[in-house]
């Protein structure tokens, strides 16, 4: 057998396949919002399914109530379920094919609170080496556990991200997680030192002190290669500021901030930075 990689349903015949389950009028008295169901559900098409009939099924709910549902993590859980056929156990069977480093990174990298992450952050969460991480990222890419919009950038589905959260919540101790989010936000705070250094814009104040420091940081050599990796990273790291104030990481939360300052004096968003402050 060959094994051959298959992308999602095409945005039309993800409509058409709603459409016909669900029944016409209903999906076209409120297209756009058949188009946030179809986004929810990853245009996989069991999800579909399984959303359209539960909608034909429930004569009360209008199209919007079930993207209430399928917005709510636990909701989607509940929601994509029909008899036998559950999303989230076709993508558990994925997971039990992975190799141990494979599963390791799936997990750990739904910790991540940014919106994507590259293969050094990927290792810097998982503590899997750089290479391997990379080789890791590109075996979930193409079995479609991950999302890659350009080269060398990933990210999670929702629908994908639930059920890795799930595995970490299971598999990965209280101690494990927290030892996950910790290398990330060190690797962050170090990584905007670095880049601010070389744009010449370093905080004189303030020695940046992480919990331990990272194995592996991109390579900086000048003021531009600095800013396009803050053009990367900026809601990343803004993400991470908000994280680790939720998770009691005090010290990572005051320094990434400071942290930011000279990027914000570089880029003049004062009021972005007020705001994070």
């Amino acid at each position: 057998s060959v094994p051959l990689s298959l992308d999602v349903m095409p945005e039309q015949d993800a409509y058409k396949l709603f459409r016909q389950i669900a029944g016409a009028e209903r999906a076209d008295a409120e297209p756009d919002q058949v188009a946030l169901v179809l986004e929810l559900c990853g245009r996989l098409p069991l999800a579909i399914q399984i959303a359209a009939a539960r909608l034909r099924d429930r004569p009360s709910w209008s199209v919007a109530d079930l993207v209430g549902q399928l917005r709510r993590r636990g909701g989607r859980a509940r929601t994509l379920v029909a008899g036998d056929r559950n999303v989230m156990s076709i993508i558990g069977w994925s997971y039990r094919h992975l190799s141990r480093p494979q599963k390791q990174l799936f997990r750990r990298l739904s910790a991540h609170p940014g919106h994507d992450f590259d293969a050094y952050s990927a290792a810097a969460l998982s503590g899997l080496p750089l290479e391997q991480a990379e080789d890791c990222l590109e075996g979930l890419f193409d079995i479609n556990l991950l999302q890659q919009r350009r080269a060398g950038r990933y990210s999670f589905h929702d629908l994908v991200r639930d059920c890795a959260q799930g595995l970490l919540d299971r598999d990965d101790d209280e101690d494990a997680r927290q030892s996950t989010l910790r290398r990330l936000f060190d690797y962050y705070l170090m990584s905007a030192d670095r880049w601010c250094r070389a744009m010449g814009a370093e905080n004189p104040y303030i020695t940046f002190e992480a919990h331990a420091q990272p194995e592996h940081l991109k390579d900086v050599p000048d003021r531009d290669t600095a800013l396009s990796l803050f053009e990367d990273e900026y809601r990343n790291i803004v993400a991470s500021v908000r994280e680790s104030v939720l998770r009691g990481f005090d010290a990572h939360a005051w320094q990434l901030v400071c942290a930011l300052l000279p990027y914000f004096w570089e880029i003049n968003q004062w009021g972005e930075a007020e705001d994070l402050y």
